[in-house]
């Protein structure tokens, strides 16, 4: 009955069956985390989990008519906000009061916090009682992609499910009825998609992915002629993560608006910036990550050809020409060591702040593509 839950979202079965089995014998605990990599369906899962938690026993469905509406009183979410991306200390000290608040109308109440991994050292540190003194009618679902970033202490008091990438046996019959794709075209989708679902919800929401084209298409050539012309790469990269910013703004900002009444006051007018701003910052953390995943998976490319290895592994089957291309014309390929090492410097330089196009700009510099 409760694996019905979850029947919707494709891929990590045994989690799946996992989770069923704790929602049947009501055995789960106060606070739960769900970790792995971005676009697996953690979320989805953890949307399903306290769908579960908040239905049961409830043969009329009223609990159900108010989450497929989303204004069931006992489930309250937290996102990042802010133009930081983080999880505010003032939503954190509301979460540790609303936490040991009783049920409005279900037995219990469930949080879900996502990007946990993005709340500062000192609200983390703020909620470590509220894990340590659970309150018995409540229910934390933490969503990180990043779960090693949280502090040991918070990691220590939840029970983790890690949930790993969807292989291309389950994503390519997935997307091929989703979508209406071909056996061919949902293939390619699979395999661009890297194990993420969320990546293929954009893949196919884009029509393709112009950005990962024009950073292949850039990488192939294996040296640019100039300075300049690296710089109109990363201006041009800048330019449609922006684009994509503007659209996710427009977008939810619309969204947020139409659910608040015509006449807003000065706090909910603070209250949609604040979130606008982190869906804006999220954006562009994930488009980042993307990016430099994008890089990462080229260098992987250009190895295994250079070992002969089975095309099949190929991250970017679709590209493979030009890669063998490149290949024979740059003997001399960068180790990959030495590319996730400037990777791994770029992301840390975008979670300290530092300019999208600083970063990129000195990233394909540390790449020799000078």
């Amino acid at each position: 009955m409760m694996l019905t839950y979850f029947n919707h979202i494709v891929g990590n079965e045994p989690v799946k069956q996992h989770l069923a089995r704790l929602l049947e014998k009501k055995t789960f605990s106060h606070s739960l985390l769900f970790a792995g990599k971005e676009g697996v369906g953690k979320s989805l899962f953890a949307e399903a989990f306290a769908k579960a938690v908040l239905c049961a026993d409830d043969p009329s469905g009223f609990h159900r008519t108010k989450l497929d509406a989303a204004i069931h009183p006992d489930l309250r979410i937290y996102r990042p906000e802010g133009k930081t991306g983080m999880h505010s200390i003032d939503s954190m000290r509301q979460f540790s009061e609303e936490v040991y608040r009783a049920p409005y109308e279900a037995h219990k109440k469930v949080f879900i916090i996502y990007d946990a991994d993005r709340m500062l050292t000192y609200s983390a540190n703020a909620l470590l009682k509220t894990f340590e003194e659970p309150a018995p009618h409540s229910l934390i679902l933490l969503v990180s992609s990043s779960p090693t970033s949280l502090l040991s202490t918070v990691l220590s008091r939840c029970c983790t499910f890690y949930f790993s990438s969807i292989n291309e046996q389950e994503m390519t019959p997935f997307i091929q009825n989703k979508w209406q794709k071909n056996a061919e075209e949902a293939a390619i989708l699979a395999a661009l998609s890297n194990g993420s679902i969320g990546n293929a919800f954009r893949l196919i929401d884009r029509g393709g992915d112009a950005l990962r084209q024009k950073i292949l298409a850039m990488l192939a050539k294996g040296k640019l002629t100039s300075y300049l012309e690296l710089m109109q790469c990363v201006s041009e990269i800048k330019k449609q993560v922006e684009s994509g910013q503007q659209q996710i703004e427009e977008t939810l900002r619309a969204q947020l608006t139409a659910a608040l009444p015509e006449e807003q006051t000065s706090h909910q007018q603070q209250e949609l910036e604040k979130e606008v701003e982190g869906a804006v910052a999220m954006h562009l953390a994930n488009e980042a990550h993307s990016i430099f995943e994008c890089i990462l998976s080229w260098y992987r490319d250009l190895h295994l050809i250079q070992a002969k290895g089975n095309p099949e592994y190929l991250l970017n089957r679709d590209m493979q020409k030009e890669c063998e291309q490149a290949q024979q014309q740059h003997k001399g390929i960068l180790p990959l060591e030495k590319a996730q090492k400037a990777i791994a410097q770029a992301s840390l330089g975008l979670e300290r702040s530092l300019p999208l196009e600083s970063c990129l700009e000195s990233l394909f510099l540390q790449l020799n593509l000078l």
